[in-house]
């Protein structure tokens, strides 16, 4: 989605609300989660349903013995789709945390 902020969070927020509970997994969520925050504002305004604790995939690589520099669509094996498009990101995200978590 692109727009200004106001109107971007104006979008996002009768989606957001429609769950009861949000847990944010970023890939080397130091930029992400920042971002995120931005939209709200500050990381105080960020919906209540949203947990305030992040998952980074690059960490959760690491702890379980992987390369964090792991080529993610390689391991959720996503290969051939469109890169870089924030809805196949989030597939490919979804589809690693998913995998690291039957671990």
């Amino acid at each position: 989605m692109r727009g200004y902020r106001e109107f971007v969070v104006r979008q996002l927020i009768p989606w957001i609300i429609d769950f009861n509970s949000i847990v944010i997994v970023g890939d080397v969520l130091a930029y992400d989660w920042i971002l995120f925050c931005d939209l709200f504002e500050n990381a105080l305004n960020v919906p209540k349903n949203i947990n305030y604790i992040p998952l980074d995939l690059a960490t959760m690589f690491s702890m379980n013995g992987l390369n964090p520099d792991i080529d993610r669509e390689e391991y959720a094996g996503t290969l051939g789709k469109i890169k870089h498009v924030a809805l196949h990101d989030a597939r490919v995200i979804q589809a690693c945390y998913q995998k690291i978590a039957r671990q």
